[in-house]
């Protein structure tokens, strides 16, 4: 059984390999986004949020043009694929709700990525998809919602040019006097 430890040898090499690439290509990509200082503030916003890597927030980056392509989170989830549209033919048959088909596939999968993430290591993600499981909602809708939840988040952090707070909902809101 000589050949197999040869295999894995081999194998183990090219797995060497490919992670050194990935590293020069990661810190190729963030001394391009530290180069100009109004991406590396956007790229630090994108990456307080939860979910978010380097490959998505600097994917995101790219296909927004640095969140200046759509001007509401709406229209960047339609791009994404994350916001569900009525399915309907005419006045007789009507269908549940739907996401578009000519959303952008690598985005879709890599927010899709960050999702699977939240689920296993963020415990108000693991809350929400619980509850909604639990209520009858297929595992699938909720992961959905937790996409558009992501982006939605990203596009206010940004706008907002605070970094994420996982205690924004619970503080109480400032009424001017």
């Amino acid at each position: 059984m000589q050949g197999g430890a040869e295999v894995v040898a081999d194998t183990l090499e090219v797995i060497k390999l490919l992670r050194t690439r990935i590293k020069r290509v990661e810190k190729l990509m963030l001394e391009l986004i530290n180069s100009d200082p109004q991406t590396e503030q956007c790229f630090k916003l994108v990456l307080s949020v939860p979910g978010l890597g380097i490959i998505t927030g600097t994917y995101l980056l790219v296909v927004t043009e640095c969140f200046t392509l759509f001007s509401k989170s709406r229209q960047m989830a339609c791009y994404s694929g994350g916001a569900p549209f009525e399915h309907s033919s005419g006045s007789s048959i009507k269908g549940g709700t739907r996401v578009s088909s000519k959303a952008d596939k690598k985005l879709k999968s890599l927010l899709s990525s960050g999702v699977s993430t939240l689920l296993l290591h963020h415990r108000h993600t693991q809350q929400y998809f619980e509850r909604k499981t639990a209520a009858g909602k297929h595992p699938n809708l909720a992961r959905n919602n937790i996409r558009n939840k992501i982006l939605h988040t990203v596009f206010a952090v940004v706008r907002r040019a605070t970094p994420y707070d996982p205690d924004y909902d619970t503080q109480p809101l400032k009424v001017p006097a």
